[in-house]
């Protein structure tokens, strides 16, 4: 390999900066949605991280191979995933998207939230031990729904925004 002996100081800086993720003051949204009531939801949690002064990224893990999902999330200070139960299990592009980051040990200082629509069976459990396995630290409360939230779910929602944004807003704000 190359021998540097100038800008030696500069070049381990930039070496630094390039290998250690940042933390900004910033919520990362992983979704998916079969038929677009997960899609709303999204929107509604979106709008209330802004209404907090959070930034906010929303990937749409069916339409976003995991590979830029990883790179668009990388520096965000939390992720929260959205997604349906499918086959009794994580709706399956989500799912990939958390094997990745567990084989990467991605979620290290980080924290994650788990938001699951289901109408026979929620998976909610399942992603909540992947993410820890991934290393994150996984908030609660941990929301399940079912296609029509009650007053309750919509308490505990508020709630989790709430958690997630006090978390996010420890970093400063990333410039793009």
């Amino acid at each position: 390999g190359p021998i540097y002996r100038r800008y030696v100081d500069r070049i381990l800086a930039l070496y630094r900066d390039l290998s250690i993720p940042k933390r900004c003051a910033e919520v990362s949204v992983i979704y998916g949605s079969m038929y677009g009531r997960t899609e709303n939801l999204v929107e509604q949690v979106a709008r209330k991280f802004r209404e907090r002064g959070v930034d906010v990224k929303v990937v749409d893990a069916v339409r976003v191979h995991p590979s830029y999902t990883l790179s668009e999330v990388s520096n965000s200070g939390a992720l929260i995933f959205i997604f349906p139960t499918y086959d009794a299990s994580v709706f399956p592009p989500v799912r990939e998207v958390m094997d990745h980051l567990q084989v990467k040990q991605d979620g290290r200082g980080r924290a994650a939230a788990v938001i699951n629509t289901y109408s026979w069976g929620a998976s909610a459990k399942e992603a909540v031990e992947l993410l820890t396995k991934a290393g994150f630290q996984v908030v609660e409360p941990v929301i399940q729904l079912r296609p029509l939230p009650t007053e309750e779910d919509l308490r505990k929602l508020e709630e989790l925004v709430d958690v997630l944004a006090r978390e996010v807003l420890k970093y400063e704000k990333c410039s793009e």
